[in-house]
This record gives structure tokens, sequence and C-alpha cells, in this order.
């Protein structure tokens, strides 16, 4: 790890690989041209002493000339002769970068546009010698300035067709006999076995949209709106920015945002919703509560199966009352006990008792296998705060005017936002033309629309929309 005025640049590793060494840096180089001297000089010092094949990828914060920048002004000359001299002397290789050319843009619009080709990735003779095939790719960005880059030593654009696949869970579905009998009850002509290849040829289109219907193609938005923000962001690319450009790829990234939340929504109700097509999907994709390690022929599955992965492993339940919660199998500690405590797979069906089941009067009743096994663990669920009895609403204790003159104060009532009616509470949260401009502005932004009869309604009105876990919160 390289430091100047504590402020690291480099982390580099060494990674064994096919019986040979290989380094790997990352780099965040400084913004100050002076500093990056430092990074050349330190990183050069590195290669003399590991010799081997060398890749360096991130964001460098140099360019090597005007051609990687776009804007009004040009990129300052003794950066860019420090950048080159390092590479030069190294007998580096910079890859091409596929996807976009500038990988970073400051996001303005007219002359006030930046662009800059800041994240790359570089690589010594000896890396190239040991995949004769290197690609770095640049993908889309979302949440950052900067397009994130992925390394790959191979690349096929080949897709095998998907033979269908008829599943046997289908036929749990309520909606799967109804639909085979309508299709199956269309009248068609022929001989026999050319009015059955008929009908079995409709079938499989039906159910082929059936399936995606059910399930949600999920996947397929996701990937259509990465698309149209490569689209956009190639274009930017290419012809530089203007409003009319800007606001479509404000628009593009908004859909973006809302099909990844979707897709992490499905995940979440693939895992824990009791409707039909998720007990199906769990009995078929899952094994203990974990992606299957079998090849399915799914339209679905492919698509959601990395992403099922994140969003398992970087979710945690948060109890509320504890009840739909395993203490064993389910992570609200972190990890889950079964995982903590290394039980084996064939005593995971034994283990059914929930959360609640193991709080008595606000307080943990744990196992003393748990004690016996690992008593890190025992301190770990006592730090978890127990369900409490609901807090009553203290909307209604609130120091309006009218409450407190019920508490003995002598003063005149008027809302101070609308001056049109008494301070309560019901008129100052639900009531004044000021808290129905707010409430009406946030039903906008969720595209919801509130009823403001009173807090209940209001959290009613938004219930639908909620997943799971937070509709058991409220």
């Amino acid at each position: 790890m390289l430091d100047e005025a504590k402020q690291y640049q480099c982390f580099a590793l060494e990674i064994e690989f096919s019986q040979s060494r290989v380094y790997v840096a990352a780099v965040y180089a400084s913004t100050a041209y002076l500093v990056r001297r430092t990074l050349w000089a330190d990183v050069t010092r590195l290669q003399a002493l590991f010799v081997g094949p060398w890749l360096f990828v991130g964001d460098f914060n140099a360019v090597l000339g005007a051609h990687e920048k776009r804007g009004k002004t040009l990129p300052p000359k003794i950066s860019c002769d420090d950048f080159l001299q390092w590479t030069i002397a190294n007998q580096l290789s910079h890859l091409n970068t596929i996807g976009v050319h500038f990988t970073w843009s400051n996001g303005r619009v007219g002359d006030n546009f930046v662009a800059l080709c800041l994240d790359r990735a570089i690589c010594n003779h000896a890396w190239l010698n040991q995949w004769q095939s290197i690609y770095c790719y640049a993908l889309y960005k979302h949440s950052s300035d900067h397009h994130p880059l992925v390394i790959s030593h191979s690349a096929s654009d080949f897709h095998h067709a998907m033979p269908f696949r008829f599943f046997k869970v289908w036929t749990a579905h309520s909606d799967c006999e109804r639909l085979v009998k309508e299709v199956w009850e269309k009248q068609v002509f022929g001989n026999p076995m050319a009015c059955l290849q008929l009908k079995l040829k409709r079938l499989k289109g039906v159910l082929r949209v059936w399936n995606k219907n059910v399930f949600g193609n999920v996947d397929s938005n996701v990937q259509l709106a990465v698309d149209e923000v490569m689209r956009i962001q190639s274009m930017i690319d290419s012809n530089g920015i203007t409003d009319e450009v800007q606001q479509m790829d404000c628009q593009a990234k908004l859909i973006l945002s809302k099909a990844l939340l979707d897709q992490d929504q499905f995940c979440w109700k693939l895992m824990t919703s009791s409707d039909q097509w998720a007990v199906m999907c769990r009995a078929l994709f899952l094994r203990h509560g974990k992606p299957a390690s079998s090849l399915f022929h799914s339209s679905i599955w492919h698509g959601i199966k990395l992403h099922f992965t994140d969003v398992l492993s970087n979710s945690r339940w948060l109890i509320g009352k504890g009840d739909t919660i395993s203490f064993w199998k389910d992570n609200w500690l972190g990890s889950s006990l079964v995982g903590l405590l290394n039980i084996p797979l064939h005593i995971h069906k034994s283990l059914t008792a929930s959360v609640a089941d193991m709080i008595v009067e606000g307080s943990w009743i744990i196992p003393s296998c748990i004690a016996e096994l690992d008593t890190d663990v025992v301190e770990c669920i006592h730090a978890v705060v127990t369900p409490k009895i609901p807090l009553q609403d203290r909307l209604g204790k609130m120091p309006t005017d009218v409450n407190l003159i019920q508490r003995g104060c002598t003063m005149v009532t008027v809302c101070v936002l609308c001056m049109a009616d008494s301070e309560t509470t019901p008129h100052l949260f639900l009531q004044c033309s000021f808290a129905v401009e707010l409430w009406n502005w946030l039903g906008g932004m969720f595209l919801i629309q509130f009823n403001r009869i009173d807090v209940n309604a209001i959290f009613q009105s938004c219930n639908p929309g909620w997943c799971a876990q937070v509709k058991d919160m409220a």
C-alpha cells in the first residue's frame, strides 16, 4: 500500500494463478500531479522488486494527451508528460477500453462540460504474454460520475438458444390448468397427429408468455434499462452533452434505478413471500435457502441467480415481532446461526423455532447447546434488542394550541401556517392547506394517493407498494 501525506494511492496484491504469480494493483491516484509523481516512482520500485506479470487498474486522474479530454481547455502538459514517461520507462501497454472512451465527466452542459479518460487498465508485456487475449470493458455509470471497469481474459457474444421445458412445479399453480385447458379447447383442423402438433406448439408459446408474466421479467427490464443508459452515455461520449441529452440521461438513470429496485424486491419476495409463485421458485431453485448448483433451463433464473446471491448475502432480517423469522436459518444476527455454528445440513430441517419462540417476557432464552459451542454467539444474541410492546400514539400529546388550552393555558388558538383554523393535531398534520400541499407533493414523488382521514389511513395508502419487510415493521 503506497502512502503519501496519509493519502493512499495504490493497493497491490500478489496472486498465485495457474502455478505462477501475477501482480494486480488497484490505483486511485491523487488529483495533484506532484503527489502523483511519488506514485509513479513507488510503483516503478514495486515492479523492480516483484518481477512478473503486472496489471494496474483504476482511476489514474491523468491523461496521456488532448485526445483523451473533451472540453474547452487542454489538459496540463506536465501531468501528461509524467504519465507518458512512466508508461514508456516501464514498457507498459494501455489496454483499449471497450464501451466508452471518456470514462469520467462532470455532468455539466455547454462550455462547462468536461469529459476525460481517467479510468483505465495498464499492463506490462509479461501480463500480455500470460493471457493472449485480454479486454477492458467500461460498464454503464449509474450513481457515480465514473464508468466502472471490468477486466476479462476472453469474450464471446455467442448465446445458445434455450429449448422449451415444461416445469413440474407449474402444475401447482392454480392458473396453469385453466391456461392449458383454454389453449387445448381451441379448434384446429387436420389429421390427429397434425392437430396434436399444432396444439402443443400453441401451448408452448402461451406458456412462455405466462411464465414471464407470472414471475415478472425483472432481469429483462434491467437489461433494457442498462442498454438505454449505455446508448445515451455513448452518445455523450461521441457528441458531447446538451440540455436535452442530459435530461434523457437523467430519465434513463431513473428508469434503471426503478428496474434495479424491482429486481431487489423480486429477490426479496422470492425469499420471503407465501404467494404460490414464490413457493414454487423456492422449491425449484433453492436448496436450504441458497441457490442450487444444478443447471436449470429457465427463462428467468439465469438472469437473477447472481443478483439473488448478492441480495441474500447483503440482506439482514429486522426482527419486528420475530414470529416469521427462523431463529436458526435466517440472517437476523449478521449471519445465520447454522452458518456461525457450522451445523450440518441434514439437521437443518429439524430446526423450526422462530425468533419469537426464544423470547419470553422481553428476555432471550438461549439453548444451552449454543453456549457450549460458541460463547461469542451468545453475547451477540444478547446484544440484539428484543421486540417491545408498540409505543402508544403520542401525536395527541403534542403542545398544539388546543392541547395547551386543555392543560389550563389561556390563549387564542390559530394555525400559524394557514391562519384559517384552530391549531389541533389533526388540522396541523392532515387538514391545513400547507399540510395538504406537502402530502400532495410527497404523493407525486412516490406515485401514491394519500388518504388523509387519519394517520393510520396514510400508512394504509402506502401499504400496497411496500415490501413484506417494511409491512411487518409498520
